[in-house]
């Protein structure tokens, strides 16, 4: 029965005594020990604390009432009623209150396992309450197993801290390879829309020193490329020329003359043809 508690009707069972002679008290815990047992946990509380009232001495009522607030998992006001029930004269009832107070510090380890330095603080306290209700009540198997519960845990506590830094520094390792690969794929980005504007200046500036290099040729101060005018060039064809005779100057003159004449007939002869097409006889 890991992690249970201790009913709190068998031990009112041991005082029964003395809750006969206060017959309200006595019947507000049989009240409250129903509920208990239907569940009703808030209401069967509010009836240990009417009977706590009248009857304040009795122990066995507020380790009812740690109960009640265990079920709640209002484990802070658990804590609060079961130490005051252990402090009585009766060994069983201390060796219970000290189980439940046990179950309480394991239930806040497992709240604050987020925090492994909290949670192994908890987990220390419920392994001395475990070990005092033993000593208590050495039979006390439930105690036994939590305390084993216990000493597992804080085992895995322990290693998780010791593998904690390793941990850390691998994810910090892993977050610079991902800024270094985000800031990589940045410069890349910014270099791929940096390339057609650089590219374009490229071209410009090629344009430009292509416009000057003739005025850089003229000055000296540049070799002669194929983009210079080539003067001399053209005189030296225009020497290199073929002269021609008289004769045969005459006779490209002629033929040139005959084309003209042929091409003047040829527009006399669409004219005439234009006219004759659009003529119209008259029927009147």
């Amino acid at each position: 029965m890991p992690m249970g508690v201790w009913l709190g009707g068998m031990v009112m069972l041991l005082c029964l005594s003395t809750l006969v002679q206060a017959v309200s008290p006595y019947e507000a815990v049989q009240r409250g020990n129903a509920l208990y047992q239907q569940g009703q946990y808030h209401e069967a509380e509010q009836q240990y604390a009417e009977a706590a009232q009248k009857l304040p001495e009795a122990k066995e009522i507020p380790f009812n009432q740690g109960n009640a607030f265990y079920k709640q998992q209002d484990y802070g006001k658990a804590l609060e009623h079961y130490e005051r029930a252990m402090e009585t004269p009766n060994p069983m009832l201390e060796s219970r209150a000290k189980y439940n107070l046990g179950n309480v510090k394991y239930q806040q380890a497992l709240q604050a396992l987020s925090n492994p330095q909290e949670a192994t603080m908890h987990l220390q306290a419920a392994m001395t309450y475990y070990r005092d209700s033993l000593e208590r009540e050495p039979q006390q198997q439930e105690a036994r197993y939590n305390l084993e519960l216990a000493q597992r845990l804080l085992r895995q506590l322990q290693q998780q801290q010791a593998q904690q830094p390793q941990q850390n520094q691998q994810e910090s390792q892993q977050q610079q390879q991902q800024e270094q690969q985000a800031q990589q794929q940045t410069q890349q980005q910014q270099q791929a829309s940096q390339d057609p504007q650089q590219q374009a200046k490229q071209e410009q500036q090629q344009q430009q020193d292509g416009t000057q290099q003739p005025q850089d040729q003229r000055a000296g101060q540049s070799p002669q490329s194929d983009a210079a005018p080539d003067t001399a060039g053209t005189q030296q064809r225009q020497a290199e020329a073929p002269q021609m005779t008289p004769e045969e100057a005459e006779r490209l003159l002629e033929a040139i003359r005959q084309r003209a004449r042929e091409a003047d007939h040829q527009r006399q002869q669409w004219r005439r043809a234009r006219m004759h097409d659009t003529r119209v006889d008259k029927d009147w």
